[in-house]
């Protein structure tokens, strides 16, 4: 998933060079920071180890959603659809939460199944299966 977000966000980064090459230094500079920041959270999302940490990661890919297409505020249409996406996100929001309340619930923990903290895979030594084997 790390070659996946990177590799695709290389190619829009890539495009989108060229796609605002008539804007302002201020609104390029602007749309690359807030391009940057949704590469960065969306890796949060990826290599989160647990529900709380790919949570941060979640919350910040809706607001760089929000603020990437918001970006021509001062136009109507862009201004709306900005709306509609902080709307949409919140929705989306509340399926996590909840989704992540049933599973803490299930699993008694906020780990994700097989991870350990530095989000290599768990070993049947760390999980405890090597135990219940016997």
């Amino acid at each position: 998933m790390i070659l996946v977000v990177t590799g695709i966000g290389s190619l829009i980064h890539v495009y989108s060079t060229a796609y605002m090459h008539e804007e302002s230094d201020s609104e390029f500079a602007r749309y690359f920071s807030y391009l940057n920041l949704f590469a960065a959270f969306m890796l949060v999302l990826v290599l989160g180890a647990n529900f709380l940490v790919m949570f941060v990661g979640w919350e910040g890919v809706g607001l760089c959603s929000y603020l990437l297409i918001g970006f021509w505020y001062q136009k109507k249409s862009a201004a709306d659809a900005g709306k509609k996406a902080f709307i949409v996100n919140r929705i989306g929001d509340f399926g996590f939460v909840l989704g992540v309340l049933l599973a803490v619930r299930a699993l008694r923990h906020a780990r994700l199944p097989g991870r350990r903290a530095s989000g290599v895979r768990a070993s049947a030594e760390t999980t405890g299966l090597r135990h219940a084997r016997r």
